[in-house]
């Protein structure tokens, strides 16, 4: 089993003004700006292209996560199609009564999850680590980390607080990540960090193919970068579905076209998988679905400051939902907290291949590369609730009543 942890239409209605359905389905509405669009789940069984040809509806896009259309079973119990046109108040109505149609919600705008500043390492920082045979014959000591790499390899705070510095140490094994596929938003690819080890994957959304922003290039450093990344071998393949305007702006409907893609992709190299997902926006059933398709996900808990139970796809069920920590170990001010938070992770000011930023999700995406690669793969849930046992209880501070108590760092000892 190849183990797809996240780190993605809709049917397109443009209308002038909605009256209520007369049905008793209702559509999903999206709690913030939405594209004007819908997204169709269809029922257990339907065909898509049947489905459009019966109701003489043109689609721009149209996938099923796991071939729904060919009438094969569907273990999800959805389809999901994206359909572009003009169509009025009438034509709604006549899909939410259509018996095959399970749901229709809006298609809302996503965004990155924060601002990052730039940061001058655009070339290799240098390997200068340290073997310490007597330590383990696998760890490699490396003495100028990034404070958060430092902290996934030890159980004690730091004592240097300075987040800027370059002189932590982290014990790693040299081949940590080797073997797995790592799927990350908007890389520049020919990155030193990455030594030829990240790919162009596919771009949704008709955005240029390459990191213009940075803010993927600099989560893709934390995850897999040669001096700045916890699985320092592994694979990255970049699937871009934002954006590059300073908010990393894109939609539901590319997210989850982005999650088909590589669902499709991990059957077909039956390689261990990890899909490491930057963004958030608002509540959204057709995106947890989504998630939910890849059996589980890796995805930030969200920079808000709010409770991530409101938010797509923190609250994905089948996801590892990661919050942010500073280096003094507390909550950071920004990281959204509450009961769907599994784990949190160093994730403020955090230096990496081309910016400092927030990224608590690539450290655990990271940690869950090592893991696959040093002992094996496992299931989803499995992998899950092992990530979820490494935590170091009673260590932050700031953590919200409504968050698991015993959140703490990650230690891969």
């Amino acid at each position: 089993m190849h183990f797809s942890t996240a780190v993605f239409t809709a049917l397109a209605l443009v209308l002038p003004a909605l009256a209520a359905p007369r049905s008793a389905l209702q559509v999903e509405k999206y709690n913030g700006e939405t594209t004007g669009k819908y997204i169709v789940k269809l029922k257990p069984g339907i065909s898509t292209a049947a489905f459009l040809n019966a109701t003489n509806t043109t689609a721009n896009h149209e996938w099923n996560v796991i071939n729904g259309f060919s009438g094969m079973s569907n273990p999800l119990d959805i389809s999901i199609m994206y359909c572009k046109g003009e169509i009025d108040a009438n034509k709604l109505d006549e899909l939410l009564a259509n018996g095959d149609v399970e749901s229709i919600s809006e298609d809302g705008i996503v965004h990155a999850l924060g601002v990052t500043t730039k940061h001058e390492i655009t070339h290799s920082l240098g390997n200068t680590t340290v073997d310490h045979s007597m330590h383990d014959l696998a760890t490699v000591w490396q003495t100028n980390a990034p404070w958060g790499l430092s902290r996934l390899s030890n159980v004690n705070k730091h004592g240097n607080t300075d987040a800027n510095a370059l002189n932590f140490w982290y014990a790693y094994d040299s081949t940590a990540g080797a073997g797995v596929d790592i799927y990350v938003i908007s890389v520049y690819i020919a990155h030193t960090q990455f030594n030829g080890r990240a790919r162009w994957g596919t771009t949704f959304g008709g955005y240029p193919s390459t990191d213009v922003i940075g803010y993927g290039t600099h989560c893709a450093g934390t995850v897999a970068g040669s001096t700045v990344g916890v699985a320092k071998a592994a694979s990255i393949i970049v699937v871009k579905v934002l954006g590059d305007d300073e908010n990393g702006t894109g939609t539901l409907a590319d997210v989850i076209s982005g999650v088909n893609w590589v669902y499709n992709t991990t059957q077909t190299s039956g390689r261990p998988s990890i899909v490491a997902m930057f963004l958030e926006g608002s509540a959204s059933d057709a995106l947890d679905s989504a998630i939910a398709s890849l059996t589980g996900a890796g995805v930030s808990a969200g920079n808000y400051n709010g409770d991530a139970i409101y938010l797509s796809p923190a609250r994905a069920p089948s996801a590892i939902t990661v919050g942010a920590t500073n280096i003094a170990d507390a909550r950071s001010s920004f990281s959204n907290y509450g009961a769907v938070v599994d784990i949190f992770a160093p994730g403020e000011n955090v230096i990496s291949a081309w910016n400092t930023g927030p990224n608590a999700t690539a450290h655990v995406a990271g940690l869950v590369a090592t893991l696959i690669s040093s002992q094996g793969n496992l299931s989803p849930a499995a992998m899950a609730t092992k990530v979820k046992g490494m935590d170091l209880k009673g260590k932050l501070s700031n953590i919200r009543k409504h968050a698991r108590s015993s959140s703490g760092y990650l230690s891969p000892d």
